[in-house]
């Protein structure tokens, strides 16, 4: 089993095996489990992640909103990840739709390409 990571900061590589670190300041995992597609991310590290983004809009004075609750501010990046347009269509169908394109175009496996 393969699992990707963004990075790994909190975690230590030991060989092959990973020491598992605090589960709020996991670093964001892509894997494959038990037949199901799972990302994942500790709370505090969306919540610091969020707080570098260059993404993220500024207040006028320039200063950066702080994430002042990791738990709460999770549960408000849940709502919006699950938020529906007109069309049904969430953030996460958008994200998983554009990877499985940019899989498609770079010529992945398991999949069938009419010649």
């Amino acid at each position: 089993m393969s699992r990707y990571t963004q990075h790994n900061p909190p975690a230590m590589e030991k060989g092959l095996q990973m020491i598992e670190c605090n589960p709020r300041v996991q670093p964001l995992e892509i894997d494959i489990i038990k037949g199901r597609l799972v990302i994942s991310v500790g709370v505090e590290t969306i919540g610091h992640a969020i707080s570098l983004s260059p993404y993220i809009m500024r207040f006028e004075d320039g200063e950066e909103p702080q994430i002042t609750d990791p738990d709460l501010f999770a549960k408000e990046i849940v709502r919006e990840l699950d938020r529906e347009s007109e069309d049904g269509t969430t953030l996460i169908h958008l994200a998983l739709d554009k990877a499985a394109e940019r899989a498609i175009e770079n010529g992945c496996e398991g999949v069938a390409y009419d010649e």
